[in-house]
């Protein structure tokens, strides 16, 4: 009997396994509704700025001199580093672009 109530009390208070993941999903879909075609490019830029955080398992690039000595250029640990410091600065960078290209279209569009 007092398992049925602990149960009873715990399906009360404690959400579901998934209802986090459900939640930010009906957020995204409402974004998605309101923003349109600025969600798309959000959702485009993400992807492609994305694609420097999978560089940051990179291992590095063998080189073999004449000699035959393979040296590693690019290694783990500098290129870490490197996207580490460029991936905020492109995305910032073409944030601020983006942003800036907004600002001419409404400035055009209020113009006319």
């Amino acid at each position: 009997m007092w398992s049925a109530i602990a149960n009873f009390v715990k399906w009360l208070f404690v959400p579901d396994a998934a209802w986090l993941s459900q939640q930010i999903a009906d957020m995204n879909a409402i974004m998605e509704q309101k923003l349109g075609l600025f969600f798309w490019l959000y959702n485009t830029m993400k992807n492609f700025f994305s694609c420097f955080s999978n560089l940051q398992n990179y291992t590095g690039f063998p080189v073999t001199s004449p000699d035959g000595e393979v040296v590693t250029l690019f290694y783990g640990d500098i290129w870490t580093t490197v996207t580490g410091y460029i991936n905020p600065i492109l995305t910032g960078t073409f944030v601020i672009l983006f942003c800036w290209y907004c600002l001419q279209k409404v400035e055009e569009m209020f113009e006319r």
